[in-house]
């Protein structure tokens, strides 16, 4: 924890939960409450998806995977879909990469990563 206070100079927190930024927050608690109204159902907090598996080359050279990790994912009984939200504040290079990889290794199944919930409370 004191790693992460390093570079975060507030955690918010509900329900022994940690959270980077309040928009963040506030997020979980729109989604718990559409929870228990029963409008979504599968909340996860900071899923990781893999973009890029583990391997290793012919020469014997391995990589990590890599994983792309967003905020929340749940199930939208209303919309009948799956949905990801990612309400990070830093729009890092990295973290755009990571997110085009998700969206086209899932488009299948028609996933694409929100910035906000969007969802009348």
């Amino acid at each position: 924890m004191m790693f992460l206070m390093k570079f975060i100079k507030k955690l918010f927190t509900a329900g022994g939960l940690a959270f980077k930024s309040e928009k963040e927050l506030i997020t979980y608690r729109n989604l718990k409450k559409l929870e228990s109204e029963g409008k979504i159902v599968r909340l996860i907090i900071r899923p990781k998806f893999i973009v890029i598996p583990s391997f290793e080359t012919s020469y014997g050279k391995r990589y990590k995977q890599v994983v792309y990790t967003p905020s929340f994912s749940f199930h939208d009984i209303e919309q009948n879909r799956y949905r990801i939200i990612d309400v990070s504040k830093k729009k890092t290079r990295l973290r755009e990469i990571k997110k085009k990889l998700l969206a086209y290794y899932y488009k299948e199944e028609g996933l694409e990563v929100e910035s906000e919930l969007k969802v009348n409370i």
